[in-house]
């Protein structure tokens, strides 16, 4: 038996690397990377500007499950590099609902740099061909036209699997 080609099943250099965040990934050696590796790295973006992995799964069940993903967090190294209107958000979206999101503003969130989120399946996918989306984007209600010069974080993808509950 086969697995098709996802961004979970290709070989682990295809689209991932070996970040230079000390202790990440927490399995194996690679991991996908939303934003930047690289701390400090500037990027000019527009509002709603965003990067996302996208795969398609069966996630499917009868019995109580939850979908997992663990996430890591590297802060832009300037607290104060976005504009006051602005803030980056993480979401997880199963199909076309967002399930979770953090956003990756004030200093408390400073504090989280390690997420494990579990989401409940049973009820939530109705199809055998469930889209799981993880999106870092730049939100708010900013509206200049030439965009923002702004700090990249990194958001780090280290796995995703269903665990019976």
């Amino acid at each position: 038996m086969s697995l098709p080609l996802t961004p979970w099943t290709r070989p682990a250099e295809w689209g991932r690397l070996v970040p230079t965040r000390d202790g990440w990934p927490l399995d194996g050696d690679r991991a996908f990377v939303l934003g930047s590796d690289v701390p400090g790295r500037v990027e000019r973006l527009q509002e709603g500007d965003f990067c996302e992995v996208v795969a398609v799964g069966d996630l499917q069940t009868d019995d109580p499950a939850l979908f997992r993903v663990r996430l890591g967090v590297r802060f832009p190294e300037s607290a104060t590099s976005l504009p006051d209107d602005l803030v980056w958000r993480v979401s997880v979206f199963l199909g076309a609902v967002e399930r979770w999101s953090l956003d990756l503003s004030g200093p408390w969130a400073r504090s989280f740099d390690n997420h494990d989120v579990a989401l409940p399946l049973i009820g939530v996918v109705a199809t055998t061909r469930s889209v799981v989306t993880i999106r870092l984007s730049l939100t708010g209600t900013g509206g200049e036209e030439d965009g923002y010069e702004v700090e990249l974080p990194g958001v780090y993808i280290d796995s995703c699997f269903i665990e019976p509950s």
